[in-house]
């Protein structure tokens, strides 16, 4: 399943953030470093200092371009983008490591997993997702300081679900709330270039 998107004039864009919504960068590190705790329980997106490693210790098998395009899949990913497609315009939004490799890496994963087709530059890779709050864009990210930052810009963002932040919740499908909260929006006009 390759994507062939085309830009739609008049429709929302969605900025879909990589890691820790579509690619699971969390089991990847728990994997590359065997550590004895599950997706679930990592609760703080610096969890691996509370487990003894270093920032650099960390980061060591993500320095290659490899890594990053063998992340594991989340489920619901492709479900998720395409629920966004319908909707409007999915620009992929991810911030890189320091490592030259990562941003090749990630848009390998992005290609392989089908959701970029060979030709598609719908991607931004920068640490600075702020710059990018505009009219008519949602911001769709996992970490409360991106999600921070684009709001105090003047955009409008939600918080994917996740356990390392604070919307994550057992009582209902996240998808499914997700969903509810963007046709909200979208129904009030706040994702509706102008």
């Amino acid at each position: 399943m390759t994507k062939t998107s085309t830009f739609q004039e008049g429709k929302p864009t969605f900025l879909l953030d990589v890691d820790g919504v579509l690619a699971n960068f969390v089991q990847g590190m728990i994997d590359s470093h065997s550590l004895s705790i599950s997706h679930d329980e990592y609760i703080t997106w610096d969890m691996h200092r509370t487990l003894g490693l270093s920032d650099e210790a960390f980061w060591y098998p993500a320095n290659c371009r490899e890594w990053w395009a063998s992340l594991p899949l989340y489920p619901d990913a492709h479900k998720l983008h395409a629920m966004l497609e319908v909707r409007g315009n999915v620009i992929f939004a991810t911030s890189p490591n320091r490592s030259a490799d990562c941003p090749s890496g990630k848009v390998d994963w992005l290609r392989v997993r089908g959701f970029l087709g060979s030709e598609s530059t719908n991607y931004v890779i920068s640490p600075h997702k702020q710059l990018m709050a505009a009219s008519g864009a949602i911001l769709i990210d996992d970490s409360e300081t991106n999600v921070d930052k684009y709001r105090e810009s003047g955009g409008t963002a939600l918080l994917y679900p996740q356990p390392w932040n604070s919307v994550l919740s057992e009582d209902c499908n996240e998808l499914e709330r997700l969903e509810t909260q963007i046709d909200v929006l979208l129904d009030n006009n706040l994702g509706v270039v102008s």
